[in-house]
């Protein structure tokens, strides 16, 4: 295992530092006032899919960065064009410099296939129906009842129903189901 290297994150030098292995410190500092403000590791939140965010301060305002990004750029540099942020593990806490690149949106949205961590479906922040929800959906279709009488009983709406029989919502599950031949 490898040494934690500790390093000024740009535009905050002399106020934050963030390491390789992805944890971020605020140093000894005065304020606004005057006041010393005692510098500690600082314990990052988690936004709504789950990457760890924290926010910094200067001059009296607040921003929030995502930890990753922060890490790839303070020791790799700034973004390339087209690329984005990827976690080679798969795990969105894990913020260590060696689990983290710079590739293309393809390969990270083939990283989340690969690891099963897509956010589709029943892991979808906003769904409302799940998977066994959707094969009732389906085979109520099928079977010649209303999508208005379904839409209602499940409580979503008609055009939901519609994307649910079509495949273009819950692709995934269609799949599923032709692997197995049904």
């Amino acid at each position: 295992m490898s040494d934690e290297i500790w390093s000024p994150i740009a535009g905050y030098q002399g106020s934050y530092e963030i390491s390789s292995f992805g944890r971020v410190r605020s140093l000894d500092r005065l304020d606004n006032r005057g006041h010393r403000i005692k510098g500690c590791v600082m314990r990052p939140s988690r936004d709504k899919d789950g990457y760890r965010q924290l926010s910094l301060s200067k001059d009296g305002r607040k921003t929030t960065f995502k930890v990753h990004r922060l890490v790839l750029e303070t020791f790799t540099g700034t973004r390339p064009v087209g690329t984005e942020a990827c976690h080679g593990s798969g795990d969105l806490s894990d913020n260590r410099l060696q689990n983290l690149r710079w590739d293309t949106k393809q390969a990270n949205d083939d990283d989340r296939r690969k690891h099963g961590t897509v956010a589709a479906g029943e892991r979808h922040f906003n769904a409302k129906l799940v998977a066994t929800d959707v094969e009732r959906i389906r085979d109520q279709a099928l079977s010649g009842c209303k999508q208005r009488e379904i839409a209602k009983r499940f409580r979503v709406s008609e055009t939901t129903i519609c994307n649910l029989i079509q495949g273009t919502r819950w692709r995934h599950l269609v799949t599923q189901k032709q692997q197995l031949g049904l």
